[in-house]
């Protein structure tokens, strides 16, 4: 039960992030993702969510590495599709749940 509320909360920052870039009309890839986390990360002051922010970087990364391994070009992802996702849907339906801090 704890890993999945980490889990949640991992997949929560990391929406918050992709809905930040999105609504700055920012590119979407997983390097403007890397550094919005990191900003995200200079400003939380909670600490259950700084460890999700970490863990989300990390998982970002590890998506890079795997990239990079399989030889898999364009880490730009489709806009549309990430407006359209299930984690983006997840984020959008607990912006009122939750700990966020807008």
């Amino acid at each position: 039960m704890i890993k999945n509320v980490k889990e949640s909360l991992v997949e929560l920052v990391m929406g918050d992030a992709i809905l930040e870039l999105l609504e700055a009309d920012a590119p979407v890839s997983h390097e403007a993702l890397i550094a919005q986390l990191v900003r995200n990360l200079e400003q939380e002051q909670r600490e259950s969510r700084r460890e999700a922010i970490l863990a989300a970087i990390n998982e970002v990364q590890e998506s890079i590495k795997l990239i990079d391994r399989t030889g898999e070009k364009g880490t730009r992802w489709n806009q549309q599709a990430v407006k359209k996702s299930k984690l983006l849907q997840m984020n959008i339906a607990s912006q009122d749940v939750g700990d966020k801090k807008h």
